[in-house]
């Protein structure tokens, strides 16, 4: 992995709003390489006719406990 990050691809809809591309899996679509992840968003871009653009979002890898504030320890059954 290139550092500690980790690449979505969000999608631009014609209207304006913003969402990110899945997995088919219903989870969000995480790319190890950025050289992947621009392929990927020349190829859409390159395909779309409906109006929505590509981007490559760069996101730094978080664990779980990451997410939680040190004052709530998470609970571990």
């Amino acid at each position: 992995m290139e550092g500690d990050k980790v690449y979505n691809i969000r999608k631009k809809l014609a209207n304006g709003n913003e969402v990110l591309l899945t997995d088919g899996h219903s989870e969000v679509l995480e790319l190890k390489h950025i050289n992947v992840a621009q392929k990927m968003v020349d190829v859409l871009n390159d395909n779309t006719d409906s109006g929505c653009s590509y981007r490559v979002l760069p996101v730094k890898n978080q664990t779980i406990s990451d997410l939680y504030e040190p004052d709530y320890p998470l609970i571990h059954e």
